[in-house]
């Protein structure tokens, strides 16, 4: 059974922004991290891979919900302020995509070592 996505009103516009920011460094840090890794791929354990791939196809799926409710925000009317911080939003939600993608693509590469 899908759970009824319950959207939120544009207030919920600094805290969304402030999740996106908080995800997108955490992100950088693992693809940092899963870089250095990469010379020596027994640092990480079966157990930590599995968890690790689970967390950011987790956050992969939250990503595309971020998305639809900025859609909905540019659909209503909202102030040109809110406007602004929603396409930068987006643009960041979009990068974020790609540096996900970056992460759940290093770790089946430790997977195959």
């Amino acid at each position: 059974m899908s759970e009824k996505i319950q959207w939120q009103p544009i207030s919920m516009l600094p805290l969304l922004v402030q999740m996106v920011e908080e995800v997108h460094r955490s992100t950088q840090l693992q693809t940092l991290n899963l870089e250095k890794a990469k010379g020596n791929p027994f640092l990480l354990s079966v157990s930590e891979l599995i968890r690790t791939e689970r967390a950011y196809q987790q956050q992969l799926d939250s990503l595309s919900l971020f998305q639809q409710q900025c859609e909905r925000w540019l659909a209503e009317d909202i102030q040109p302020e809110n406007e602004v911080m929603v396409m930068d939003t987006l643009e960041r939600l979009f990068e974020m995509d790609i540096m996900t993608k970056t992460v759940l693509a290093q770790l089946k590469s430790f997977v195959g070592t």
